[in-house]
């Protein structure tokens, strides 16, 4: 089991802190290329490299080896998992701020208090910060969530399940544990509605898809990792 860093958006993060997202889509870079004369199958699992990062190929042949007898990954057939495999854990890293911060990122401060960690995913500082005075004197500086320490994180998830699929093949299931659930005047969701494609509800879902899919990255059918997770309770690890 391998343990990583997964950079989330204050939506993700949310969602996936409350259990209301449990899968998470991420473009393939770089894309395969496309070919005429072996054209791209479903991927598979190929194994796992020497650094422990899952890898998947797109073709049917074997993953090439180098003359150690290692995997060739290093081809065009060959994509690294940002999720790693099944059974690996992610700590969510977001946007945060600590009323105590010490210039060491790294390490935990001696005298940590919980009270005064604050996630940006649950509100701006002035919804959060009793003594906020930001109006007084300016924002609250919010660190970045590629600035966050594994200490710092409140969301452990453990990964179920990893694929490559091609934007056109999400599902409304996946659109549902993305956390994209669009509702109509009538209150019903999108799917199921006669006319509704999921393509019309792709280019439709304004707030939060036309960020993850515009209209090129879904005429152009590209890969996309899914990956399935479960948040870890933190009593059991």
């Amino acid at each position: 089991m391998k343990e990583r860093s997964f950079v989330a958006d204050a939506r993700e993060a949310r969602g996936l802190h409350d259990g209301s997202i449990t899968r998470v889509v991420r473009v393939v870079e770089p894309q395969p290329e496309a070919s005429k004369r072996h054209p791209w199958a479903r991927s598979q699992f190929a194994g796992v490299d020497d650094k422990g990062d899952g890898v998947w190929q797109l073709e049917a042949a074997p993953v090439p080896r180098n003359q150690f007898g290692g995997m060739n990954i290093h081809t065009s057939r060959c994509l690294i998992s940002p999720y790693g495999v099944p059974e690996d854990r992610l700590w969510v890293g977001e946007e945060w701020y600590y009323d105590m911060l010490t210039p060491d990122l790294e390490c935990q401060p001696a005298n940590y208090d919980p009270l005064a960690m604050y996630y940006r995913a649950d509100g701006e500082c002035c919804e959060q910060i009793p003594e906020c005075c930001c109006g007084e004197v300016g924002p609250t500086p919010w660190r970045t969530a590629e600035q966050m320490p594994r200490w710092a994180s409140r969301t452990l998830l453990n990964v179920t399940d990893v694929r490559v699929i091609q934007v056109q093949e999400i599902t409304e299931e996946d659109a549902k544990a993305l956390g994209l659930i669009c509702t109509t005047r009538f209150g019903s969701t999108a799917f199921g509605i006669v006319g509704w494609t999921m393509e019309r509800f792709l280019n439709d879902y304004t707030c939060v898809l036309r960020q993850l899919f515009c209209k090129t990255v879904w005429d152009a059918n590209v890969y996309m990792w899914l990956g399935t997770m479960e948040k870890v309770d933190h009593e059991t690890t």
